[in-house]
């Protein structure tokens, strides 16, 4: 479906976001979601107006394990999955903790359905308290994310 957002809304909402995720220019953020998904835009514009550097996927859907490979390769410190990846990285890395990638990742956003509370507490096994895990939510028609909620971690 098409949704008409208007520009103002977009920058109120980039603008914001900037701040609730604290983004700066050493940020690297992938872009994980399609052009042609709303959330792409909030990914893409949300990102550059920071002056952070945006990280393009290529077009094959990375494994949990590849995305863990790709956080460390790519420097990535911000993430924004669909809930259903996000619930497979989760299993992965319950599974074998030694794919965590490490280092700068800081801020994980998890958004578009219910998080399960299963994986939620997988999640807080892990040793991530460094990582903040956000799930978002919020319809097109609302230019993207309307409600964040902090669910894990001290980021």
């Amino acid at each position: 479906k098409g949704v008409m957002m208007p520009h103002e809304a977009v920058v109120s909402h980039s603008l914001d976001l900037i701040g609730r995720y604290r983004l700066t220019p050493e940020d690297r953020v992938l872009q994980f979601s399609s052009i042609g998904f709303d959330i792409s835009l909030e990914q893409v514009l949300t990102t550059l107006a920071a002056g952070a550097a945006l990280v393009l996927r290529d077009n094959r859907m990375w494994t949990p394990r590849q995305f863990s490979q790709k956080c460390k390769e790519y420097g990535l410190t911000v993430t924004n999955l669909p809930t259903s990846y996000w619930n497979e990285v989760v299993q992965q890395w319950h599974i074998e903790p030694d794919t965590v990638p490490g280092g700068g990742l800081r801020l994980v956003i998890v958004g578009g359905e219910r998080m399960l509370p299963e994986k939620v507490a997988l999640w807080e096994k892990l040793p991530l308290t460094n990582i903040l895990l956000l799930n978002a939510y919020g319809p097109a028609e609302t230019a993207m994310t309307s409600t964040l909620y902090p669910v894990s971690g001290e980021g």
